[in-house]
């Protein structure tokens, strides 16, 4: 079983609220985690829109010089 990275990510911010640490350091540290893990999801998908249009552009153009 594979977690969605955004649940992944939420449950890693209420870690981040409940875990007893000291210093803090590790709260911190699991919570930049999570920031972490949203914002390279949303780069992923930004990278995989862009590949879909890369790739349309490609079937469109290649059809266009085939005629």
């Amino acid at each position: 079983m594979r977690t969605d990275t955004y649940i992944l990510a939420e449950a890693m911010r209420i870690l981040s609220e409940t875990i007893e640490s000291d210093d803090g350091i590790a709260n911190a540290a699991i919570l930049e985690a999570s920031h972490r893990l949203i914002e390279l999801a949303g780069d992923n998908l930004h990278l995989q829109v862009q590949n879909n249009k890369l790739k349309s552009d490609i079937i469109r153009l290649s059809k266009h010089s085939l005629n």
